[in-house]
């Protein structure tokens, strides 16, 4: 009986390079983006049970889609330098039911959302002695 060894197929390199651009950036700055994409949009859950978490009302989360986005893609930018304090205040946007987000005036919530993604765009300040 003869056996034969098939040649590696591209699609399988391909998903392998994909793989290793996703870990340009630390585990939990990845994980914090698909926390922030699944807050988005309730439908990407891919587990039932993350469909009982408590929702941003639909008014905020349009109001915020423009700079959560922002703030997804600065995550996932291995070139963007994020202080891990501001991954704590991104969190506490996204889940502490207190926090703008969840209240119930979608111009405060979108307020919040800029202002984080401003912080997270600038440089950070250079203390001059």
């Amino acid at each position: 009986m003869a056996t034969t060894t098939a040649a590696p197929s591209l699609t399988f390199l391909r998903r392998k390079t994909a793989h290793g651009a996703r870990r340009a950036v630390s585990r939990r700055r990845w994980s914090l983006a698909g926390t922030l994409e699944i807050s988005l949009a309730p439908s990407l859950a891919q587990r039932h049970t993350l469909n009982f978490w408590p929702r941003i009302p639909y008014a905020n989360r349009e109001a915020m889609a423009e700079p959560m986005e922002e703030i997804i893609g600065l995550l996932r930018d291995p070139a963007a330098e994020i202080p891990e304090e501001a991954l704590s205040s991104i969190l506490g946007l996204a889940t502490h039911p207190a926090s703008p987000a969840f209240g119930p005036y979608p111009i405060q919530a979108r307020f919040a959302a800029y202002s984080l993604a401003d912080e997270l765009r600038t440089p950070a300040a250079v203390e001059v002695p």
